[in-house]
């Protein structure tokens, strides 16, 4: 009965969200609606030119870092909601970005308000113009993170929020745990984690690991290796050139190929069909294990070929054709 109730309880509350139309965020004791009273400031500043390395801690917004041929420099929005004025006015005060220099490192975190039922709302937005070579640290909880045109290495942790990056040329390592990320030409060696939420990557030069939990993998003109493993979605990847390891448990596989420069296709699958696409020109080692499921192949077996395609798969079919 109490269980029946708990449950009628919250599709009450969800009526209730979808009929006023609201946002509501409930996070780290936090839970706001976002109505009431906004009020809002804004902050700026210049970034000191010795400055080679950026840290952000930011919760309840977006993060944007990008490069800028100008003088660098950051500024941040910050709003409060609650139901009287002069209550938000009184959070806002409490709502803080601190800023922090060690030598050659710059440091931005958000300070929140202290948690009161009055507290409706907060909002933290940051924007960093910097140097190409910087190296970029970001974490943001609650918000959307979008780093673009860096050079140096960039490493995002987001909770809550998509992330977005473009033209990034060095080392990156990207970890999700609610939201997508879209990443588009990457230069370098990169690793991707999503918990929940989609991965797609267009126009990469540099070595791919890709891990989701539970959602798609697609990627676009990948020139270099991938290892790309997803518990609980499909695996599609075209323009392939290089070697590619797949495990996918629950969802479905295709690769495309236009470059016949590859040596290894080599991966498993559980519960989902795998078709792999090949330029006339492979004539590959094929060898394929099927368990509950069934093989076509338009490619004939080449035994003393460098270039091999090893699959095996559970109940699930697996094709193997010329484009």
């Amino acid at each position: 009965m109490a269980s029946r109730f708990f449950l009628l309880m919250c599709g009450v509350a969800g009526i209730l969200l979808l009929s006023t139309n609201c946002r509501f965020t409930i996070s780290g004791g936090y839970s706001f609606d976002y109505q009431g009273v906004e009020t809002e400031r804004t902050e700026s500043g210049e970034i000191p030119g010795n400055v080679t390395a950026v840290f952000v801690e930011n919760r309840f917004g977006d993060v944007k870092i990008e490069r800028t041929n100008e003088k660098p420099s950051w500024s941040w929005s910050g709003a409060c909601w609650a139901t009287a004025a002069e209550d938000s006015e009184l959070f806002l005060q409490e709502l803080k970005i601190s800023v922090t220099t060690t030598g050659s490192k710059q440091y931005w975190k958000v300070e929140l308000p202290e948690r009161d039922s009055k507290l409706r709302g907060v909002r933290s937005d940051l924007t960093l113009l910097v140097p190409a070579s910087v190296v970029v640290s970001t974490e943001n909880r609650h918000g959307d993170t979008a780093v673009q045109k860096i050079s140096g290495k960039v490493k995002i942790r987001n909770e809550h929020g998509n992330i977005t990056t473009n033209e990034l040329l060095g080392e990156v390592q990207i970890d999700s745990e609610h939201g997508n990320v879209v990443a588009n030409a990457l230069a370098s060696k990169t690793k991707i984690t999503n918990e929940h939420g989609n991965i797609s990557v267009t126009g990469a030069h540099g070595h791919l690991t890709l891990r989701g939990e539970h959602g798609d993998v697609n990627v676009e003109n990948a020139g270099a290796v991938i290892n790309v493993d997803v518990e609980h979605g499909d695996i599609v990847a075209s323009g392939l050139q290089d070697d590619i390891k797949f495990d996918n448990e629950h969802g479905s596989v295709r690769l495309n190929y236009v470059s016949n420069q590859f040596k290894s296709i080599a991966g498993s699958a559980e519960h989902s069909n795998v078709k792999i696409y090949l330029p006339e020109t492979c004539k590959p080692k094929i060898s394929v294990s099927v368990e509950h499921g069934r093989i076509n192949s338009d490619v004939k077996n080449h035994d003393q070929s460098d270039q091999k395609i090893k699959v095996s798969a559970e109940h699930t079919n697996v094709k193997i054709a010329y484009e």
